[in-house]
């Protein structure tokens, strides 16, 4: 099977601080399936060479550049308020 869309879904730089995928992406297979997949930088460049460059792939190393939580969090939405607001 062939990837024929992948879109970055999330990006979590504590993953990468533990050594483990830190970019989830959502695949479209080439028969329309659709799955949820963790991956390292490894796990990028090597879906490159085997599916292309789509755009997710390449949001993703630009994310693992970054290393910064996407999508990004608001203040008081995903940690239960802030403390200096």
């Amino acid at each position: 099977m062939r990837m024929e869309h992948a879109t970055l879904t999330r990006y979590n730089p504590r993953r990468k601080a533990r050594g483990s995928e830190a970019a989830e992406l959502k695949v479209v297979w080439d028969d329309g399936d659709f799955e949820l997949l963790w991956m390292s930088e490894l796990d990028l460049k090597a879906n490159i060479k085997r599916h292309g460059r789509l755009q997710g792939f390449v949001d993703a190393l630009e994310a693992y550049k970054a290393n910064q939580t996407f999508p990004p969090i608001e203040c008081g939405v995903a940690v239960g308020g802030c403390a200096n607001p």
